[in-house]
């Protein structure tokens, strides 16, 4: 067991913990990164700079830190500096987790991103009924139902789920 795992259930014990959460934010390792961003979404609020260091993190090189960060916006997304634009960015990443991942903030915030019509259309396109998992399907498909009039190519969309269920 590492010491900053302790993060996650003793914060408030834990003297200085939001410098210590920073501090293991940008840590060389990705491991430690990624269980850091834990803590963060359980603690966002008491993270002084908790918004800007999910930005940072957006960009990280570990793909693993990356949709943990997808995590923490899904929870925190209206504390968040340029979340739809990061959302926007990530869904590029082509990580099939991480497309999970993203499609479900989709899901729960699509009034709130500008593009998000379009990018269910690109999701869709490449990733929609028949193309993965099911879990996803389904979710591309509530989106459909839920946004329908906000989706380009919407009825087009829904013929093709049709023809493939």
């Amino acid at each position: 067991m590492y010491p900053y795992t302790l993060l996650f259930s003793e914060f408030d014990n834990i003297p200085g913990a939001p410098k210590l959460v920073e501090k293991y934010s940008f840590d060389r390792d990705d491991d430690i990164r990624a269980e850091v961003l834990k803590v963060m979404g359980k603690h966002f609020d008491k993270i002084p700079n908790a918004g800007e260091i999910i930005e940072k993190l957006s960009s990280d090189k570990d793909s693993h830190v990356r949709y943990r960060v997808v995590d923490v916006r899904d929870k925190h997304f209206d504390k968040i500096p340029n979340v739809a634009e990061i959302i926007e960015n990530l869904f590029r990443d082509q990580d099939l987790d991480g497309i999970n991942s993203v499609t479900k903030i989709i899901k729960h915030h699509f009034d709130k991103i500008p593009n998000a019509g379009k990018i269910f259309t690109e999701l869709y396109e490449s990733y929609g009924y028949g193309k993965t998992d099911e879990t996803m399907s389904m979710v591309l498909i509530e989106i459909l139902r839920d946004h329908f009039n906000k989706i380009p190519k919407a009825p087009e969309i829904f013929t093709r789920c049709i023809k493939h269920s």
